[in-house]
């Protein structure tokens, strides 16, 4: 790393910073593709972990972010994000080689379950104030007139490299555990050994990509101050709004969707993570489509659009246990998971770009760390409460007539937390409108142009295709 941040930068430093950051963000997603999501999900599962202790797992990324508001202070006195980015990922990612361990040791399996709790805790506190630090420096580092594109082209990297890694590790495990059944209780060690040393190889990257100084604080208020800023502004505090619905509702489903389909739908490893693929795929052909509406347009014609579509789908889970046929049930499986993917790439990337843009540069700290405590204390605590829903529901079965079904279709605890997840998620789908952003559109007009933009998308990545294929 350079001695101190350098400003300004000029146009060559801030492309090899993009092209730098991009790499941190393959690396990123390997980590988070093999020690994450449903591999962790069955990791722990393995452990004896029950409904409550996954809950509980899935919403330890997000509890690890109320760490952001010391971080704020953090930021303000050190003004060195990369210094801090480093100091801090690098423990958090080495902290996984814990986790790898854990299978190898003679120890209780409720031991194993605490230990991964507390393991988790640490590697998410420490990533949290890492993720503080890193949102000021991409606010200064990307133009603003590029960061849909930009984060846009970043996420379909990463959603490409998880489309093409999930279902090969899903591959893996089964193959591994029908070669040595014996040895099936440790089929995650090199799995999650390898995501550790790609984690800390982003580490590295991040530590050479270049860094803006930070811009004066005004008359730098008191830390009070600061940090309710962005309570106080009025255009911001929809913004906040609308991510606290939209998160709390969210996190209450989907983070159990994986241990749904593993427990309740009784899907094998590699069949979870082949529809995690398609999700992913969906994700990474949206990506971009959506990036140019919101440069064109605004962030919330994005949301408008996938906010509801998503929500609309979460009961689609319920509705994967009717088919008797397990083909039909998988084909609806698919269908769902496209669905998701492409609505969940316009929240993802717009609702985090909307409060980039949003946020004044001078305060860009105080701001997206608010952002963050206000997301992950909504995401920390929905995963809880949905594993502890199921738990308390453990025994309910309520069978339910349905017209062309000759028996009725017993509804269970799960089926529930999505139903209510459904109904909570309208307050999301209503919150979208109080983001102040001018230049948006409607749904049917932003629906149109992605079709559109969607057309382009896929006929490039066809021509594409079609070089490569020609050269081969």
């Amino acid at each position: 790393m350079s001695p101190a941040p350098a400003i300004p930068l000029g146009p060559d430093e801030i492309e090899r910073g993009l092209r730098l950051v991009i790499r941190d963000g393959v690396c990123t997603q390997i980590l988070i593709t093999l020690i994450g999501g449903v591999f962790l999900t069955d990791f722990a599962l393995g452990l004896g972990a029950s409904s409550l202790a996954i809950g509980v797992i899935m919403a330890m990324p997000a509890l690890g972010n109320l760490f952001q508001l010391p971080a704020i202070a953090l930021v303000e006195a050190v003004r060195r994000r990369r210094a801090i980015v480093v100091a801090t990922s690098g423990p958090s990612r080495f902290l996984f080689l814990v986790i790898v361990a854990l299978p190898l040791l003679p120890i209780l399996p409720q031991t194993a379950i605490a230990v991964l709790i507390v393991a988790l805790t640490a590697i998410y506190g420490l990533a949290s104030i890492s993720y503080c630090a890193w949102n000021s420096w991409m606010r200064d580092l990307v133009p603003s007139a590029r960061l849909g594109g930009f984060f846009g082209r970043r996420m379909m990297v990463m959603a490409a490299l998880g489309a093409v890694l999930a279902p090969l590790a899903g591959a893996y495990i089964d193959g591994f555990r029908s070669a040595w059944p014996d040895l099936a209780n440790y089929v995650y060690v090199p799995l999650f050994a390898v995501g550790a040393v790609a984690g800390m190889a982003g580490v590295w990257v991040l530590a050479l990509t270049p860094e803006p100084a930070m811009l004066p604080a005004g008359d730098a208020p008191r830390f009070t101050a600061r940090a309710l800023a962005p309570l106080r502004d009025p255009a911001f505090r929809g913004v906040l709004l609308f991510l606290f619905a939209w998160n709390a509702t969210v996190n209450l489903a989907a983070p159990l969707f994986a241990a749904y389909m593993l427990t309740r739908l009784g899907l094998d490893v590699g069949l979870a993570t082949l529809l995690f693929a398609v999700f992913q795929l969906a994700n990474l052909v949206a990506y971009g489509p959506w990036g140019r509406i919101a440069d064109r347009h605004a962030n919330r014609a994005v949301l408008g659009l996938c906010v509801p579509v998503f929500i609309a789908a979460i009961p689609g889970f319920v509705m994967a246990a009717l088919p008797t046929a397990p083909v039909a049930m998988v084909a609806w499986l698919l269908a769902l998971h496209v669905v998701l993917g492409l609505a969940h790439a316009g929240v993802q990337l717009t609702g985090t770009t909307v409060a980039i843009k949003l946020a004044p540069r001078a305060e860009s700290t105080a701001y997206l760390a608010a952002v963050h405590l206000v997301v992950n204390g909504a995401a920390g605590v929905a995963p809880i409460l949905g594993g502890w829903f199921v738990a308390m529901l453990a025994g309910f079965a309520q069978p339910v007539a349905l017209p062309l079904r000759r028996e009725p279709f017993v509804l269970v605890g799960w089926d529930v937390l999505f139903l209510s997840a459904f109904v909570c998620g309208l307050g999301a789908v209503l919150a979208v409108s109080s983001i102040r952003e001018a230049g948006t559109i409607g749904r049917w007009r932003a629906l149109v142009e992605f079709a559109a933009e969607l057309r382009v998308e896929c006929g490039s990545a066809a021509r594409w295709l079609t070089r490569r294929w020609g050269k081969t």
